[in-house]
């Protein structure tokens, strides 16, 4: 029953990347440092405890991309919120509303892309809304 369960699917997932590494995203994870804190690591009634029910249309997040999961650096996100907290990311709101004015001239994706130093599939995401 606990696997139909969001909060569980939500653990269970992190704890996935963080600790085996024929995860395809655990290079991500576990790969680069990323870890679990043993309270959850060994409990998903501690992990429930602490965060609470996974809230309809929200994903785990780490605050600090740089950080393992544990309750002082998790919180339940949107996908809009996670993608700007992405390791790598490198674009400012600056950035994004110059972008919004590129596009809004005719500016090619693949153009505006290599300006900022970011994939074309990003700039596509911040045209549709989907990111920023």
């Amino acid at each position: 029953m606990r696997k139909r369960n969001p909060s569980y699917h939500s653990w269970w997932h992190a704890k996935d990347r963080c600790t085996n590494p024929k995860n395809k995203r655990w290079a991500r994870y576990g790969g680069r440092g990323i870890s679990m804190c043993d309270e959850w690591l060994n409990s998903f009634d501690n992990f429930l405890a602490d965060m609470g029910v996974r809230p309809d249309g929200l994903t785990l997040e780490r605050v600090d991309n740089d950080l393992g999961y544990s309750p002082d650096n998790c919180v339940w996100a949107t996908h809009k919120q996670q993608a700007q907290n992405q390791c790598g990311s490198k674009l400012t709101l600056e950035d994004v509303a110059k972008i919004r004015e590129l596009l809004a001239k005719g500016l090619s994706h693949r153009k505006i892309a290599a300006l900022f130093g970011v994939s074309s599939p990003t700039i596509t995401g911040i045209n549709t809304g989907k990111y920023w």
